[in-house]
């Protein structure tokens, strides 16, 4: 492997490990304290999104998603042999920010057990892990209103983690394709990126939490399986609200490959060419 993949992937783990440090505090703060509301939560993101980018997009282009990754290699010219690494870099990233979160916040997220006789691990620990980890539908939506798993079952899950990371992804490719005029400068790409996660974490988050990012998921999913979170992390609850935890890994990678698809054979190719 060469020295300049190296720094690239480098980058690639640090601003994983950014967004789960930065990201998910956002959602530990709504979770265990109150201090947080959905807009809240959505906006907080926004600038761990905008913010990790700034950090990192000079390094290794700020993929941050494994769905972008795919994406740009099957329609951008990213080099496909460098998609494996980028991924394991991603999350492992997301992953070791989780970690170093719960080294943070774990006190609070324990006493927050202790108070609401959650026995980490049960079903009923969905509320804590769900700082870390993706569910569909949403736990605590699906207590407000008093949703069962029907409201959102496993393929309608997969269809809206697949759109919504398929709207996610066709805007970075208008974003950064020079044949498109209206494409932001690089000084204001990450904010703008920012604002679509966080409009797609406000609008889809009571679906599914609004992972749009297979990282994401996955990588905190493997945390809260070493923390002890069990079978509520793997496979997933067997029953009741949550979801398989293939759904935020297999909708967000289709959802990039048909956005590659959508700007490159048919959003791109109605630009008007410009005049040398």
């Amino acid at each position: 492997m060469d020295s300049s993949l190296w720094k690239k992937l480098a980058g690639e783990f640090i601003g994983c490990w950014t967004l789960g440090f930065l990201g998910l505090m956002c959602v530990a703060v709504a979770i265990v304290s109150g201090g947080l509301d959905l807009f809240g939560v959505g906006i907080a993101f926004a600038f761990a999104i905008t913010f990790a980018v700034y950090l990192t997009g000079a390094v290794g282009g700020a993929h941050l998603n494994p769905a972008v990754t795919l994406a740009f290699a099957l329609f951008g010219g990213f080099p496909k042999k460098d998609v494996i690494p980028y991924w394991i870099a991603q999350v492992l990233g997301w992953c070791v920010g989780a970690l170093f979160l719960y080294m943070i916040v774990g006190g609070m997220i324990t006493a927050y057990e202790a108070a609401h006789n959650i026995v980490r691990g049960s079903i009923e620990s969905q509320i804590t892990a769900m700082i870390f980890n993706c569910y569909a539908p949403h736990p605590a939506f699906a207590a407000l209103n008093h949703w069962d798993a029907s409201v959102v079952p496993t393929w309608r899950a997969i269809v809206s983690e697949m759109f919504g990371t398929m709207m996610l992804v066709v805007m970075v490719f208008a974003f950064v394709d020079p044949k498109n005029p209206f494409r932001p400068s690089a000084g204001i790409f990450a904010l703008i990126v920012g604002l679509v996660v966080g409009y797609l974490i406000l609008v889809t988050s009571p679906q599914t939490m609004a992972a749009i990012n297979p990282a994401r998921d996955l990588g905190p999913r493997i945390a809260t399986w070493i923390l002890g979170w069990g079978q509520v992390s793997f496979p997933g609850p067997a029953s009741g609200v949550g979801g398989p935890w293939y759904i935020w890994t297999v909708g967000p990678l289709l959802g990039g490959v048909l956005a590659g698809a959508l700007w490159k054979y048919i959003l791109l190719p109605c630009i008007p060419k410009q005049e040398a």
